[in-house]
């Protein structure tokens, strides 16, 4: 049975790579590379999923309706919705 990716190690990944997508050092990021962020922590975390921009952008107003950047303290929060909308339009068992 797959064991999807704790909040720990997800908080891990989010630390890791935050400052990488981060170039500007503003502690947001630009929700244009928000999708590429997502799959890059569930690659990290061997979460096998694939997050589209819609996906990532639909997370995240469902989480934070009027958000137009993304913090390091949103992250946990919008990729656990990523996982959840991936997983409900998904017809695989693995995940």
């Amino acid at each position: 049975m797959y064991n999807p990716a704790t909040d720990e190690s997800l908080t891990t990944q989010i630390d890791h790579l935050f400052n990488r997508y981060d170039r500007e050092q503003s502690g947001c990021l630009p929700l244009s590379n928000l999708h590429d962020y997502c799959n890059e922590v569930f690659i990290m975390c061997q979460v096998p999923i694939t997050v589209r921009r819609e996906q990532a952008f639909e997370a995240l107003r469902n989480v934070y309706p009027h958000a137009e950047v993304v913090n390091k303290q949103m992250m946990l929060a919008v990729l656990k919705e990523v996982r959840w909308l991936v997983r409900a339009n998904t017809k695989s068992t693995v995940l």
